[in-house]
């Protein structure tokens, strides 16, 4: 009887949980859908502390899709609890291996090309000093030649 009491009770604190969770991921997934909408008009800038909080964030989210999908699929036999909320009742698969591996791809590729536009400004500035200070000894050319005439008369 204390065991099936026992069993009732962290279902319900599972179940409260659950609540928390869902109200959790509600939350980040409207989050989620702002920056994407943000990021559709504005592509210059995407923090590097921003990408590498966001890989750990989603990895911790596969880890935690992963226990709740295997819960799911469990036979109903009573398992042994992880020594850890953050350590998954079973390694990691195929799936999560490349779901890793293609976040990974999409950040290097943002990383690409941020260096690539964050490049392109750097050459556009240069080329700007360059012209810049072409003005500028015109300028001060121009004025050492007109400051001689009138010193000189």
């Amino acid at each position: 009887m204390q065991e099936l009491e026992r069993e009732r009770d962290a279902l319900l604190q599972g179940l409260e949980m659950v609540d928390q969770v869902r109200n959790w991921f509600q939350h980040h997934l409207l989050e989620a859908q702002r920056r994407h909408k943000h990021m559709g008009t504005d592509m210059n800038y995407i923090p590097e502390s921003y990408a590498n909080q966001s890989c750990q964030l989603l990895a911790r989210i596969q880890e935690v899709n992963m226990c709740l999908k295997n819960l799911l699929t469990s036979s109903g036999k009573p398992e042994v609890p992880p020594s850890g909320f953050g350590v998954p009742l079973y390694p990691p698969g195929k799936e999560f291996r490349q779901q890793a591996v293609n976040v990974l791809k999409e950040q290097n590729h943002l990383l690409i090309k941020e260096v690539s536009e964050k490049s392109d400004r750097i050459a556009q500035l240069e080329q700007e000093k360059a012209a810049l200070c072409k003005q500028l000894k015109e300028i001060r050319g121009y004025r050492l030649a007109s400051h001689k005439e009138s010193t000189f008369i």
